[in-house]
């Protein structure tokens, strides 16, 4: 009988001691899916900028300056290109 509550006290000493290592993966993770969560929530409010940019740009400068822009930054580009040697 002896050995029977010597193997039942070793089975529940270390299982009930809570492992440290174990604890700071569940804390990293948690931090993970919070800093996860706040970039997604982030580049949400970005994509929201960037289409309230664009709104604005059309009602002031209108639809054709859209294109002149796209035409005037390949011609700088092309400029730009031809200098660097």
């Amino acid at each position: 009988m002896q050995l029977v509550m010597r193997q039942s006290r070793a089975d529940t000493g270390p299982a009930s001691v809570t492992n440290p290592a174990s604890a700071d993966v569940g804390a990293l993770l948690a931090r993970v899916t919070a800093a996860e969560a706040e970039r997604d929530a982030a580049l949400a409010e970005i994509d929201k900028l960037h289409v309230l940019i664009k709104q604005l740009q059309r009602a002031q400068f209108g639809r054709r300056s859209e294109s002149s822009i796209r035409t005037n930054s390949a011609s700088r580009l092309r400029i730009r290109n031809r200098a660097t040697p």
